[in-house]
């Protein structure tokens, strides 16, 4: 969840968690996600997993604690990689497509790398990766689905780009 509210919110100019819930409509994304995507992968009694989850809403509403998005950022793909992918893998399994809202939040992030590579907080490796990926001539779309497939495997990512 904090990946995909820190690419979203870094696309948008951003800059804390608490900026990026105040907006009803984003909340309600968020909470789509958790409910659609990530409580079916988890597999735990709903009710526990939505008052987990309602606490950490409160907490990223609490004035006091302006969490940086681009903090959250750090390492970002491999969060995504060891956070979000195994949920790809198990919708893929399952339903045999991508996650939407993850798929979305994949976009997201691979385009703060392309637009904003000043702002993420990546390892070198990755910076290195994305800096080659730019100096080619293919169109953003075909570096966002070029990226999906070299550092995530996936092929059939559906792209909405923002």
């Amino acid at each position: 969840m904090h990946t995909y509210l820190a690419a979203f919110g870094i696309l948008n100019q951003i800059k804390t968690v608490q900026e990026y819930v105040q907006d009803p409509d984003r909340l309600q994304a968020l909470n789509l996600l958790v409910e659609e995507e990530i409580f079916p992968f988890l597999g735990q009694p709903l009710d526990t997993l939505r008052d987990y989850t309602s606490a950490i809403f409160d907490r990223f509403k609490n004035p006091y604690m302006a969490h940086s998005l681009q903090d959250i950022s750090f390492q970002s793909i491999s969060k995504f990689k060891s956070r979000l992918a195994p949920i790809c893998t198990y919708f893929l399994e399952k339903q045999g497509t991508l996650p939407p809202r993850i798929s979305d939040g994949l976009v997201a992030l691979l385009l703060c790398h392309l637009r904003y590579p000043e702002l993420m907080r990546d390892t070198e490796e990755t910076k290195h990766y994305f800096n080659q990926l730019q100096d080619g001539d293919a169109s953003e779309l075909d570096k966002v689905i070029q990226a999906s497939q070299e550092l995530f495997g996936f092929l059939n990512i559906s792209c909405k780009l923002t």
